[in-house]
């Protein structure tokens, strides 16, 4: 007969096993942990590129920096261009107080002894030939120049003390500068002009016309100042005024202005000079009376 507890032994669950709980295990196949740590070198991978990028390496920066002093070396060029564009080159000079007598081939020689010079001029009245007394010398050398003006500049020539400068680089600078003064006394001297006319600015260059037979003044000058704000005030101050030593009012005008008024008058006179002549021959040919 079979004994019941045998199996009763077998039956029993609890027969020859450990009463302690097994642990929880995970469920999740060995296949899904790979994925996860994969997953996550993946992303530490992404987080370390975008810190990368966000900093730029050193070859990265040395590249930014090159570049940069590239594009000011290029903007430096470009003004560098831009102002020797506006500046015209320094090698013009004017120079003031020439001696009646000396001509363009007497100012080379002066001039030529501190350098090349390529061009020399003294400025006439194209129908007489009159001195202005002044003149213009271009150096081949800026420096030729400056060290004319240095050296040159005062010298005494003749009766005359040379005044050296750079010209002024635009012509239209230098319009409506010079005055035609008349009524002038007699006897005026050319430091008596400094006193009247340098009250209202610099007085570049003057002349106290005379009479070609005589040699005596003719009581009218040309006063040319620096520049044209000052020979305005010089006007405006000055005309119709009666100076020491003097007669009669001052006439003071723009020179440019009393040569057109002057070139006018004579057309205008040769104008009515030949139609009262033109009339006469006619009132002649005709018998009339």
């Amino acid at each position: 007969m079979e004994q019941k507890g045998g199996a009763s032994n077998d039956a029993n669950p609890r027969t020859g096993w450990s009463t302690q709980q097994p642990e929880q295990q995970n469920c999740q196949p060995a296949g899904t942990e790979q994925q996860q740590e994969q997953q996550r070198i993946k992303q530490e991978f992404a987080d370390m590129t975008d810190q990368r990028e966000q900093q730029p390496q050193p070859q990265q920066q040395q590249q930014q920096q090159q570049q940069s002093h590239q594009q000011q070396q290029q903007q430096q060029q470009q003004q560098q261009q831009q102002t020797k564009g506006n500046e015209e080159p320094r090698t013009n000079l004017i120079i003031n107080y020439l001696p009646q007598s000396m001509t363009e081939k007497d100012l080379y020689s002066l001039f030529v002894t501190i350098g090349p010079v390529e061009s020399c001029r003294v400025m006439k009245d194209y129908k007489t030939g009159y001195s202005y007394g002044f003149g213009f010398v271009n150096y081949a050398k800026a420096e030729d120049a400056a060290t004319a003006i240095s050296t040159l500049n005062g010298l005494q020539v003749q009766n005359k003390r040379l005044k050296v400068s750079f010209a002024r680089p635009s012509g239209e600078e230098i319009k409506e500068t010079n005055l035609y003064v008349t009524n002038l006394p007699r006897n005026i001297t050319e430091s008596q002009i400094d006193d009247i006319f340098s009250k209202y600015g610099n007085i570049v260059q003057k002349n106290i016309l005379k009479d070609k037979l005589t040699g005596l003044p003719r009581g009218v000058a040309f006063v040319r100042f620096d520049k044209r704000e000052e020979a305005q005030e010089a006007i405006a101050r000055l005309h119709g005024t009666i100076p020491q030593g003097g007669t009669e009012p001052l006439s003071v005008k723009i020179a440019e202005e009393h040569g057109k008024q002057k070139a006018a008058y004579y057309a205008g006179w040769q104008a009515g000079y030949n139609q009262s002549r033109d009339t006469a021959v006619s009132k002649s040919m005709y018998g009339e009376d």
